[in-house]
């Protein structure tokens, strides 16, 4: 998983070098990304495991 930064005002978009998630080096061996729904959630309330 990586993190992207956007800037709106300037119209860019970087990767953050510093952030990388690598589900294939997880103790009980590779995995995948999943998004979890709260019930009565929007967009502002997903959360990533």
């Amino acid at each position: 998983m990586l993190k992207a930064d956007v800037d709106p005002r300037r119209g860019t978009m970087t990767l953050d070098q510093e952030f990388l998630v690598d589900f294939g080096e997880m103790p009980a061996g590779p995995a995948r990304a999943h998004e979890i729904r709260w019930p009565d959630g929007d967009c502002t309330s997903d959360v990533w495991q």
